[in-house]
Order: C-alpha cells, then sequence, then structure tokens
C-alpha cells in the first residue's frame, strides 16, 4: 500500500502546472454559503458555560506548555538564518513523533534539504513516508487550494513555509492591504479544516524600526487569529555546531499563551548539531526565570553542572547524594538545582528501592 506521501501520489499533490492567479481560482463557498454566514450565530453554547474553551495543543516546551492553536493561524516571523524553519521542523517531528500527520508546503528550499533535516533529526523514513506530506511548487494553479483541501482533513499541522515567494506566485502583493487579506482568508480556509496553520515569514532587513512586523502590510499581523511569534538569533547555528534563537510572543489572538511567557519572552530554541553525525537535536527551552514555579532560587551555574554529570553517568541515573559529590557547591545549592531541574522537565525521577535515581530527559544549556 502506499504512503500518505509516497512519490508515487506525486501527481495527486502536485501544484506544477497551468500557473494562474489567485483570482482565477473557484470561489470554495458557494453564494448561498456565503450569505449565510451574515446570519446571526447563536451565542447560548457559550454563555451555558458548555463551550471549551480553545487551549494550545501543538509544539511544546520542554516543560509542557504548548504554543500552536488548531483551527488557528500562525506566524514565525524573523531574519534571515534566525531558525525559523527549525522551529516549523521541531513542530513537524513532535507531530511526526507523536503518529500525527503534517502537510509542509515549501515556498523556497527544495525536497533535498527537506529531507535531509528530517533525517538529521532522527526521524525514521518510514514515518516521515506515511505521516509527512512535503509539497515544492513551482507555481500556482487554478486547483492548488482543492489539493491541498484534499490532504487536510486529518492533518495536525499545514507549514506554508515562505510567505513571500508563495504570494508572488500567487500574484498578490505583500504590500496591498486587500492581497494581504486574500492571503490570509486562504489560509483561515486550511485552518478551519482542522489544522494548525503556520506561515513562515521574513522581517525587514534593518532592526531600526522593524518592530513585530513582517515584510509587507501591518495587516499580516492584524489578520492572524492565532499567535505571531518572532525568532530572532542568539547564537548562530551550522553543521557541527550549536546556536540557539529566542523565541518572542508579538501577538496572541486566543489570550492561552501569556501565562507560558516572562515578558513577552516565550523562551530558547536550542540546537545542537553533533560533529561527527551532523545528527541535529532540538529543545525549546522555558524563558530565562529567576525563580522556579515553587518559588525557588534557580541556581543555572549548578543546574548546568548537574546536566553534564548527568550526561557521562550511567543511564539508570544518579542519586541526590551521588551528584552531590560529583558537583562542586554547597549541598543545599545542588539538591535546589536537582529540584528545580524536575520541575523544568529537563531530569526525571525514579524511585528505585528506598533510593530516588536522577536521570536525565534533555540537557541543560542554559537560558540564553
Amino acid at each position: 500500500m502506499n504512503g500518505w506521501a509516497d512519490p508515487s501520489n506525486r501527481d495527486r499533490m502536485a501544484l506544477l502546472d497551468n500557473v494562474a492567479s489567485i483570482e482565477d481560482a473557484p470561489e470554495v463557498k458557494e453564494e448561498d454559503e456565503i450569505l449565510n454566514s451574515w446570519n446571526p450565530i447563536p451565542l447560548s453554547p457559550v454563555l451555558s458555560g458548555n463551550h471549551k474553551r480553545i487551549e494550545p495543543s501543538l509544539l511544546a516546551r520542554i516543560d509542557g506548555p504548548a504554543l500552536l492553536y488548531r483551527r488557528r493561524v500562525h506566524t514565525f516571523q524573523g531574519p534571515s538564518q534566525s531558525a525559523k524553519t527549525w522551529l516549523a521542523m521541531y513542530a513537524t517531528t513532535q507531530i511526526i513523533q507523536r503518529a500525527g500527520r503534517v502537510v509542509y508546503v515549501d515556498f523556497e528550499d527544495g525536497w533535498e534539504e527537506f529531507a535531509d533535516r528530517l533525517r538529521d533529526l532522527g526521524v525514521p523514513i518510514s514515518d516521515a513516508h506515511e505521516r509527512c506530506a512535503y509539497i515544492s511548487p513551482e507555481g500556482w494553479h487554478v486547483r492548488a487550494e482543492e489539493r491541498l483541501s484534499e490532504l487536510l482533513p486529518g492533518s495536525d499541522l499545514l507549514v506554508m513555509d515562505g510567505v513571500t515567494n508563495a504570494m508572488a506566485m500567487m500574484g498578490l502583493d505583500p504590500m496591498d492591504l486587500l492581497d494581504v487579506s486574500r492571503w490570509t482568508r486562504l489560509l483561515r480556509r486550511f485552518a478551519r479544516l482542522g489544522c494548525a496553520v503556520v506561515q513562515v515569514d521574513h522581517v525587514t532587513k534593518a532592526s531600526e524600526g522593524r518592530g513585530q512586523y513582517a515584510i509587507g502590510s501591518v495587516h499580516k499581523l492584524n489578520a492572524v487569529d492565532g499567535a505571531v511569534f518572532g525568532i530572532e538569533a542568539v547564537k548562530p547555528f551550522g553543521k557541527g555546531l550549536s546556536g540557539s534563537s529566542r523565541v518572542r510572543l508579538h501577538k496572541d489572538r486566543p489570550g492561552a499563551l501569556r501565562r507560558f511567557a516572562e515578558g513577552n519572552d516565550l523562551g530558547t530554541l536550542h540546537l545542537d548539531s553533533d560533529p561527527s553525525t551532523e545528527k541535529v537535536t532540538l529543545g525549546l527551552l522555558p524563558p530565562t526565570r529567576t525563580k522556579s514555579d515553587s518559588g525557588q532560587f534557580r541556581p543555572t551555574h549548578l543546574m548546568k553542572m548537574v546536566s553534564l554529570v548527568l550526561e557521562s553517568g550511567p543511564k539508570e541515573g544518579l542519586s541526590k547524594n551521588q551528584i552531590e559529590t560529583k558537583v562542586k557547591g554547597k549541598a543545599t545549592a545542588v539538591r535546589t538545582a536537582v529540584t528545580v531541574l524536575v520541575e523544568e522537565g529537563y531530569l526525571k525521577e525514579t524511585k528505585v528501592g528506598p533510593k530516588k535515581l536522577h536521570s536525565l530527559i534533555h540537557p541543560y544549556k542554559g537560558d540564553a
């Protein structure tokens, strides 16, 4: 049986020939459906308390909170080399690992680069084959929306990587208010099919006056009904190197993300590439804090030392007493470091007989 994204199905998914402007595309809704959208909507389900509030459920930080809302449109925006696409790949791999489905439309790179990233992230070929549909269109087709809409039911995430190129392909001007509105309505129609939609966009090269806006009309920000994330490189990332990027919250329409942020800071994306294997490890860490959720001071230097000890220690982990003998510092401070690392999701505590052993879930590299 062919996989969901098997190459033999490319004729079903390709958006390559008969290039046309979006104005030539048929309307998805019939006129009577559009008219019906102007009818009053009953508010009683919400007012009665039976309506479930929308909560983010995709793209989880290592401490648990998720950042993306289903059925909503989001933006990852930042300058070149800020790891915007890597953040989208992080969301993609998380969904694949939990047996979900992703549709990735790439308007900038080619399938080789995308496949290399999946391989470097350790995604098995069989999982990529069954759970990720990758599309690299060469033009906009009058039936492109129809083709994508066939793929999206049952999918968790749609990534549209390269907004400027995508809009140009469709004959739309990112500086034009009406064209941005057309583009956003298209993304919202995709989101209504049940998935979270992420558009990956560039910001202007000049940092002065950039603010929280991507290239083009301010309506790009205003029209997003999910969240807008600004990605800023802290330490450049490359093959065989470690890097990091700050993730900032510029807009949160549903309002469920602010409680996970420190100001506008939602956390740091850490990227590590093994120099010998080029295997890439990603982790979205919580924002810098001076205190943990339980109010304890966060001894970040000792937290890094504990993490290093456990990285080189036995797989089953070490007890607090064993950790204290290997980490230089006051015993009480080392114990606090261990407690905070457990609380924030870096360590796992397992009871083995009378002992509690601590093992590494994800290395703690610091907050920067």
